[in-house]
């Protein structure tokens, strides 16, 4: 009867029921907030509730009160409000968004509340609202992204807390990927209470996600959260790898670069098999506690030496070829059997044992990712679908980091080059060639298989003549190759419209089986100096450029490309049989005509720049490939590598970012000699500010920690400074001093520290000690350099309050190099003489605080059509 009653007579009631609730305001004021009267004030607010849910129209002129009591400085009538309006827009028929906005936009603001305790209130009053009302979900994700970088830690947590507790579909619809990530940035909160609330919210999310259409990875226990969320015990294959698919073709690069150290760690773990010293400090070095995981793994070592059953677990646990099942069910036993044997190391050794496993990519998987790349066999080429270029990516990753896996599907991938879809086929030749340099059994003796094979080098595409050639090398068809060898030594020709084809297959064959090319070099070399690399390649109107990508350039320059690679392939697989010197020297001689090529010589003689350039990398690259080697070690003196260097100046940006690129991947692990980490610092005039930033961190970051600290430091500095004033542009008028300045301020930057600066500054003393070994004449230009890092380090301790100390300990140079000066009144002299010029001095003095950002520049900052190339040191 009394909702009868007001349903009819609401007009009438309306004014009663607003001098209700503002009588019980007016209360709460006057009493300065006391417990009885905050209590009236909430039952009224209780009230408004009930009366909303059954007759919204006896509030009409409540709710703006309502949105004035949000405003107000007492801030048990804010909560209270807020509370009340949140409540009330959380009802799911509610049309309070369409009746009072201004309402709804005055609730909204409170999540700016300077009360924690009302902005906590306002997150938890969300998630009902985010339910209920799909419309104003674009709002509040805007909201949650706000306040999940929230200053105060507690507000950041319930963000945490609320968005974990969402429905998983409410996930996957609604929720913006922008939100998810910033969930995920909060994993690494400093603050305890937003990490540990975050860290479950975060698992939460990833189990969601990873069965349905997104993922956003962070590093966040990768190990245990991709093995216990993202894919746990399936033991159905195919759904594994439908999960597995799903997952990878939904990362970003960030994500794809974490799961590859995922990988990476897994093939790591179970591929060593040194000295125990040695694989201990390996494994160790990439957790966040080496010395405890150290210590778990030397106490591993020592129990399972006497417990044969611990070892087969262990055997068992972390072998690439054995099954999923035997994996999961041998780590299981092993986890019980360790935290019974070694409780106090067990948990230092859990992420090692599950990085270890190999149950992310397990070779029971492998026939449901190749049934995955047959996207229709109806049609010659089809369009791969997104899940069939995710398991051609997984496939490439196993056959790299673990080809043994493939031992019991090699005969799939060799049908799979018979098939009529050009798709399939690429991919079976592409897997095959990379299982087949890791020396898988590949026993095939149908002649059909071996035909097509070779059909591949004779008619294919270049991608194709390459893999199929690998792949008979290495599957030791010897008669078969030397067939193709014999056929492309036959009428070769510049004129051959296939030439590149041939190139490109007997530069595989010179690296695999160099034996069965070894007596025709001679012929191919003559036939590459004089007559291939004679050729010029004219220069179509577009080929005024530095550069285009390979895929662009003449059939030609193609192969010429893969005419040098055929040389130097040679050289570096024939190391163990002994290859003529004369045939070396030929191959370093052409080596060192390419790299003098230039784009504007190319230019004026109307030939292909683009090519040139190509070239010019290509032989700056091989020649650091073959000086690594022992055996070519003495093709390259100490002015012969400083001339090498100034690649990385080159006036083209490609030339100079390929070269950087081989060496950042090079040194790290042990490719590229150490010294070339001095070359690195030439960039510092680089006019492409990305590459700088990431040559600096790899000196930071990797290149640094990889040797100890102060040889690598020692040899950069000396290396460096001795390139320097070899360096064409050297001079000592001031303006060319104010130019290489900068790469000893860049040096500074990257390497400089308290505790190596005395270090640096004694080195630089030391050269100015010592005589220049390579050219005594230029000594000076190196006492010049001297006394500039000398001085720039001085400043650079004075900005920076760092102290300046006596080194305690002598050093020597490298010989090579600089050797001391005899002692006397030579080298006193010398030492307290001061070579810079007085200009430099003063212009010094004015401008080092100034934050020059300028300075002469070098090279182009992406192809153009007329770029001068310095001229080099002869």
């Amino acid at each position: 009867m009394a909702l009868e009653i007001c349903n009819t007579c609401f007009d009438p009631l309306q004014r009663r029921v607003c001098q209700y609730f503002s009588d019980a305001l007016v209360a709460m004021g006057q009493s300065n907030g006391s417990q009885q009267e905050a209590e009236e004030l909430q039952k009224a607010h209780e009230i408004i509730q009930r009366i909303d849910s059954v007759v919204p129209n006896l509030l009409i002129n409540v709710l703006p009160q309502l949105e004035e009591e949000m405003k107000v400085d007492d801030l048990k009538v804010r909560c209270m409000a807020t509370e009340t309006v949140g409540n009330m827009f959380a009802e799911k028929n509610t049309t309070l968004f369409q009746r009072y906005p201004g309402v709804w936009k005055t609730w909204i603001g409170r999540r700016n509340d300077k009360s924690v305790q009302l902005r906590i209130k306002w997150i938890e009053k969300c998630k009902e609202v985010y339910v209920n009302h799909p419309h104003v979900v674009s709002e509040l994700n805007d909201c949650f992204k706000e306040k999940i970088l929230d200053p105060d830690e507690k507000v950041r947590a319930t963000v945490c807390r609320i968005i974990s507790e969402f429905e998983n579909n409410h996930i996957v619809r609604d929720m913006n990927k922008t939100v998810l990530e910033h969930v995920a940035e909060r994993s690494k909160d400093k603050k305890f209470g937003s990490k540990r609330s975050n860290g479950h919210s975060w698992k939460n999310i990833q189990h969601c996600f990873s069965s349905n259409v997104s993922f956003y990875i962070v590093k966040v226990s990768l190990e245990a959260t991709v093995n216990q969320y993202l894919l746990p015990y399936i033991e159905n294959e195919k759904e594994r790898t439908e999960r597995l698919v799903l997952m990878i073709g939904s990362f970003g690069p960030r994500s794809k670069n974490a799961f590859q150290m995922e990988v990476d760690g897994e093939q790591t773990t179970s591929a060593a098999n040194r000295k125990l010293e040695m694989i201990v400090k390996h494994i160790s070095a990439s957790f966040a506690d080496p010395a405890r995981v150290s210590s778990a793994l030397k106490r591993l070592a020592e129990v399972q030496a006497n417990d044969k059953t611990l070892l087969e677990l262990l055997i068992t646990a972390t072998d690439t070829n054995s099954e999923y099942k035997q994996i999961i069910e041998a780590k299981k036993l092993l986890v019980e059997k360790l935290s019974d044997v070694l409780p106090g190391s067990y948990e230092a050794l859990e992420p090692v044992l599950t990085r270890a496993a190999p149950v992310i990519l397990n070779k029971t998987i492998i026939p449901s990712l190749i049934g995955m790349l047959e996207p229709n066999r109806s049609r010659r080429r089809a369009t791969q679908n997104p899940k069939a270029l995710v398991a051609q990516e997984l496939l490439k990753e196993i056959a790299t980091s673990f080809p043994i896996m493939y031992e019991d599907h090699v005969y799939e991938l060799i049908r799979g080059i018979t098939d009529v879809n050009t798709t399939i086929v690429d991919n079976a030749l592409d897997l095959l060639a990379q299982i087949s340099k890791a020396k898988v059994t590949m026993s095939v003796y149908d002649s059909d298989i071996l035909s097509k094979l070779a059909s591949f080098i004779h008619q294919g595409n270049l991608t194709q003549a390459r893999n199929a050639s690998i792949i008979l090398s290495n599957m030791y068809a010897f008669d078969i190759c030397e067939e193709v060898i014999q056929s492309a030594l036959d009428g070769l020709s510049v004129e051959d419209n296939s030439l590149s084809l041939k190139m490109t297959s007997l530069s595989e064959f010179a690296l695999y089986i160099p034996e069965r090319i070894g007596s025709h070099m001679q012929t191919l070399a003559e036939f590459i100096e004089n007559q291939l690399l004679g050729t010029s390649t004219e220069a179509a109107d577009a080929d005024m450029i530095q550069w285009k990508p390979y895929e662009e350039l003449e059939d030609l320059s193609k192969a010429k490309l893969a005419a040098l690679q055929l040389l130097v392939n040679y050289l570096i697989s024939s190391v163990e049989y002994g290859v003529d010197d004369m045939f070396v020297e030929r191959v370093f001689n052409l080596l060192w005509t390419l790299l003098e090529g230039t784009c504007e010589i190319a230019i004026s003689k109307n030939q292909s720049a683009p090519e040139s350039s190509h070239l010019r990398l290509a032989a700056a690259q091989s020649m650091i490939k073959l000086t690594h080697m022992q055996a070519y070690q003495n093709q390259l003196n100490v002015s012969q590598f400083e001339h090498l260097s100034l690649t990385i100046q080159d006036p083209c940006y490609q030339v100079r970012y390929g070269f950087a690129e081989t060496l950042m991947k090079g040194i790290p692990t042990n490719q590229v000699h150490m010294r070339y980490l001095s070359v690195l610092f030439l960039v510092a005039h680089e006019v492409e500010v990305e590459l700088v930033k990431q040559i600096k961190y790899f000196i930071q970051k990797r290149a640094l920690k990889q040797y100890d600290n102060s040889v690598a430091i020692e040899t950069s500095f000396v290396q460096l400074l001795h390139i320097l004033a070899h360096h064409p542009d050297f001079t000592v008028a001031t303006d060319d001093l104010i130019t290489f300045t900068q790469y000893f301020e860049f040096y500074l930057s990257c390497v400089a520290a308290p505790d190596n600066v005395s270090f640096l500054y004694h080195v630089a003393q030391k050269i100015k000690s010592s005589k220049d070994m390579v050219s005594s004449e230029l000594s000076q230009n190196s006492y010049v350099l001297s006394d500039l890092a000398s001085l720039l380090i001085k400043r650079k301790c004075e900005d920076a309050s760092w102290p300046l100390n006596v080194y305690p300990t002598r050093i020597r140079l490298q010989s090579k190099l600089y050797r001391s000066l005899p002692s006397g009144a030579v080298q006193t002299e010398t030492l307290k003489k001061s070579y810079l010029p007085s200009n430099f001095l003063t212009w010094l003095d004015e401008n080092y605080h100034s934050q020059r950002k300028g300075g002469e520049k070098r090279g182009s900052a992406a192809p153009t059509t007329t770029a001068t190339k310095r001229n080099r040191a002869n």
